[in-house]
């Protein structure tokens, strides 16, 4: 991206194709506002955790996903992180050393391990959550009651089109991945670019 154009800028310039075809100008700007609200809201949470949560902020992520979805496996955790198995696993570790989450055997596989949040680690992530929230109940104080209205309607519908987004793209990278690649592109990648003369 060129560095003399602002991000909304780039974004107003670009093409974009959702679900139903061309992306119109209302969607878009929807989305760049959705988009410009998570860093003030990656903010609010690292707040909470430092001034009221014994949880290093690079923890909180796989903690209130762990807290969520466990118990998991290693494996589901790096991807509901986006976290490389090497990162995923020195996260565990710190969470482990607290005292946050504990490993045990999958009933299921032995050879597989399951991850799940300690009574410490759920007050924990319940203590910084609630800080969070609070800082963000004063800031929809100030909203005026239509706007308000407006948010507590939109809020779920949101939250639920996330979901079903995000279950999509799953199903896709998942199928994708299961596809045979094609012989030709297969030899092509192994015998490497050839040269011109």
């Amino acid at each position: 991206m060129d560095a003399s154009i602002s991000s909304r800028q780039y974004f107003e310039s670009s093409t974009f194709y959702g679900r139903n075809g061309l992306t119109t100008g209302e969607e878009l700007a929807l989305a760049q506002g959705l988009l410009e609200l998570l860093p003030y809201l990656g903010r609010v949470l690292s707040k909470s955790a430092r001034e009221h949560g014994a949880i290093s902020v690079d923890r909180i992520k796989p903690l209130g996903l762990l807290t969520q979805a466990g118990p998991i496996r290693a494996g589901e955790l790096a991807e509901l992180c986006h976290l490389t198995p090497a990162a995923v696993t020195h996260a565990i570790d710190a969470l482990v050393a607290d005292g946050l989450a504990r490993r045990e055997d999958d009933p299921v596989d032995r050879r597989a391990v399951l991850l799940h949040v300690t009574p410490k680690g759920r007050r924990e992530m319940a203590r910084v959550q609630h800080a969070a929230v609070a800082t963000l109940v004063r800031t929809v104080e100030g909203l005026d009651p239509g706007t308000r209205s407006a948010l507590r309607d939109a809020l779920p519908k949101l939250k639920a089109a996330l979901a079903q987004s995000e279950r999509v793209s799953s199903f896709a990278v998942h199928e994708f991945s299961t596809i045979a690649p094609d012989r030709a592109v297969t030899n092509a990648v192994k015998r490497g670019p050839r040269s011109v003369r």
